[in-house]
């Protein structure tokens, strides 16, 4: 009986994906979209997401300001995002960590309110 020599198969892992570009069309709908509603908001785009956020942090509730103050990420952005996008953003990233929490928030006072967190 002959044997016969197997050669396994190298495995690669995959390729990290690049977030995706803001789509233009999309960025301008969400844009009226909050205009038509007579919300003054901020458009953020993160990881191809886009987002609005109230367009001063002096226009957050309460219950977003102390939750920023007490490090609490996750009440804090859900009371800034509000409930639905909140909802969205989850779906669209489920694999989602603490530390991106952090990038959000990062991404979300640099674009919206032009600082970073901590800064007064």
């Amino acid at each position: 009986m002959a044997t016969r020599k197997v050669t396994p198969k190298k495995v690669s892992a995959p390729e990290p994906q690049q977030p995706a570009e803001p789509n233009p069309e999309a960025l301008a709908a969400v844009k009226a979209d909050a205009m038509q509603d007579g919300d003054v908001v901020k458009v953020v785009t993160w990881r191809g997401h886009t987002l609005t956020v109230p367009s001063s942090p002096d226009e957050w509730p309460v219950d977003v300001q102390e939750a920023m103050e007490d490090n609490r990420l996750v009440r804090g952005l859900r009371g800034m995002l509000g409930a639905g996008q909140w909802e969205r953003l989850r779906e669209a990233e489920p694999g989602m960590k603490v530390k991106d929490l952090g990038d959000l928030t990062k991404e979300i006072m640099r674009q919206a309110y032009g600082s970073s967190v901590g800064e007064s």
